[in-house]
């Protein structure tokens, strides 16, 4: 891995350059980003449950706010469901926020545009398995670019799976949707989930409570309301700290590999490598996981209108390091190779040495050239005294 920020390779065709912070909401975690078709900007994020609010029994986690922005990001307002149906959240009641005054929004764990012009989002956790290897989860689905979302059940068939526990030691129900979700030009759909098949039983580094995790690949054929197994993108009980979990997934559209499919994954909490992955036929066989020059957490990836890939990942090391950072880092060869790796600097306000507890982000590209990177600020507990999530451009060019 990269020790100092000089070492990383250079490529001197294009310039990158970073704009200022803007905070676009006070309160909020862990940034999931999407870009409709038509240009609306939706970020995902999490508030912490305010002290004495029931704890759910399984699939923790805060309360989930949607950002819409229908002006490239230069204004965001909340996206609230009319009449929430009953358990929508991932729990068994809609755990109100006193800080929050209007009601939850969806935990989008992967969203995607569609060529009739729909946008379709498939919760982040799906129950099971039942007797019939069915896991049950929820697709949203909008007619009307993100103004509007009407909810209905959708089943994945994994009898392999199990229920295990999260990297902080709680019950979580065996698949968790994070970030991908994408449509072939067949129709069909894929979405990556991490969790735990049966035998999948090695202990997390650093919470034996926790197992380590794999990467899955699903593919719907009818619209999102049924999902079948497609393949493992990646396990390796030995990888990192936790195995593979959160994923970004692209397919690519421009040069020599077009139509392959890259992922990109975490492998743990602190100081491990990102792997990349690869397919060559839309899922079907995936190439062996390959660390890369760069580590992190929650990576996110897209094509740029001209074939570039982008990434963003927080580069978490607890107790400090010169790395410790949010960054974007490219790729002008399909995934090959990775360079420009630049640093988004914390603000002089921010008043601490590191950026928070999460340390996620995510980017899509706004206009061709000019990126847009969401991140979180503070951590997820409702004692700590300031949490935000802010924005930057990221320009790149020629």
């Amino acid at each position: 891995m990269w020790q100092q920020l000089s070492d990383a390779p250079v490529d001197r065709s294009f310039h990158v350059s970073v704009g200022p912070q803007k905070i676009v909401f006070t309160g909020g975690m862990q940034p999931t980003f999407y870009r409709s078709d038509k240009g609306t900007l939706l970020i995902g994020s999490g508030v912490p449950l305010s002290p004495g609010t029931p704890i759910p029994d399984r699939n923790r986690g805060g309360v989930p706010i949607n950002l819409i922005s229908r002006t490239n990001g230069k204004t965001w307002e909340r996206w609230i469901p009319p009449q929430p149906p009953e358990g929508a959240f991932g729990h068994a009641a809609n755990p109100f926020n006193p800080n929050i005054q209007e009601v939850p929004g969806i935990p989008a764990g992967g969203l995607t545009s569609r060529r009739d012009g729909s946008v379709i989002a498939i919760e982040t956790w799906g129950d099971g398995p039942d007797a019939r290897g069915l896991f049950h989860t929820r697709i949203w689905t909008s007619m009307d670019d993100m103004a509007s979302f009407s909810p209905q059940p959708a089943t994945l068939y994994c009898p392999q799976g199990r229920s295990a526990f999260d990297d902080g030691g709680h019950p979580c129900s065996g698949l968790c949707f994070c970030r991908t979700m994408l449509e072939l030009p067949s129709g069909d759909l894929l979405v990556t989930a991490y969790g735990w098949f049966e035998g999948d039983t090695t202990p997390c580094a650093y919470l034996p409570a926790a197992f380590r995790s794999r990467v899955v690949l699903f593919r719907s054929r009818n619209g999102g309301t049924h999902w079948d197994l497609v393949a493992t993108l990646a396990v390796d009980p030995s990888c990192g700290e936790e195995g593979f979990n959160e994923t970004a997934l692209v397919r690519l559209s421009k040069g020599p590999h077009a139509g392959r499919l890259v992922a990109l994954m975490r492998t743990g909490s602190n100081n491990c490598a990102i792997h990349k992955v690869v397919s060559d036929d839309e899922g079907g066989i995936w190439s062996k996981p390959q660390a890369l020059p760069f580590g992190g957490v929650y990576p996110d990836l897209v094509e740029m209108t001209d074939g570039t890939l982008a990434a963003s990942f927080g580069w978490r090391i607890w107790g400090g390091g010169v790395m410790q950072n949010y960054y974007t880092v490219f790729s002008r060869d399909g995934g090959e190779t990775w360079v420009n790796l630049t640093r988004l600097p914390l603000e002089d306000h921010a008043a601490t040495p590191y950026p928070c507890g999460t340390w996620y982000t995510g980017l899509r590209e706004i206009e061709p050239g000019r990126l847009l990177v969401a991140y979180d600020f503070g951590a997820f507990k409702p004692t700590w005294p300031v949490k935000y999530i802010a924005t930057r451009e990221v320009i790149v060019q020629a």
